[in-house]
């Protein structure tokens, strides 16, 4: 609303938030491909719990732990990732940055050998390998990427192997 003036003591602000409109979680918007999902399933017929359960893409902390944590950090957003996975997101029009902290929950108890591949527009943006207890640090992540169509994410099994290749994406987000 335009020409209205409010006055408020310096002391009553907490914050202000000019984030509306120029900050978009990844974990709230819908890829337009992707996820994981094996060709061959392993899963026994009768199995009620789907294998599908624990090695999708999720969008909140990974199956059995309460919240996103890196090492001891605690993140309140992001993606919970298995390997192999592959996820194409629409940059929004006048995104200029991709910044997330990517890292090994600390819920994953033998983390495995795994890559981070991050692509925008099909050139390779950054490669992070993660394997063993240095996967356990988190690795920020802030990339410009200007005129950037589409973005992304890869995770490959280093070892061809997908036993704890497990990966959060925290404060995964786009900003202009």
């Amino acid at each position: 609303v335009g020409g209205t003036a409010i006055d408020f003591p310096l002391a009553a602000i907490a914050k202000l938030d000019y984030s509306i409109g120029n900050v978009f979680f990844l974990s709230d918007l819908e890829p337009d491909t992707g996820g994981s999902g094996a060709a061959v399933s392993l899963q026994p017929a009768a199995m009620a719990f789907k294998f599908g359960r624990v090695f999708g893409v999720r969008t909140g902390p990974p199956l059995g732990a309460a919240r996103f944590q890196i090492d001891g950090q605690a993140f309140g957003n992001g993606l919970s990732l298995h390997s192999p996975a592959s996820l194409v997101y629409r940059a929004p029009e006048g995104v200029r940055w991709l910044r997330a902290v990517a890292g090994v929950d600390d819920s994953v108890i033998v983390p495995g050998q795994f890559d981070l591949v991050i692509l925008g527009d099909g050139k390779e943006l950054l490669r992070q390998s993660f394997g063993g207890q240095q996967g356990r640090k988190p690795v920020p992540i802030d990339l410009e990427i200007p005129g950037v169509k589409r973005i992304t994410i890869v995770l490959d099994p280093a070892d061809g192997q997908d036993i704890g290749d497990q990966l959060d994406l925290c404060e995964a987000r786009l900003t202009k």
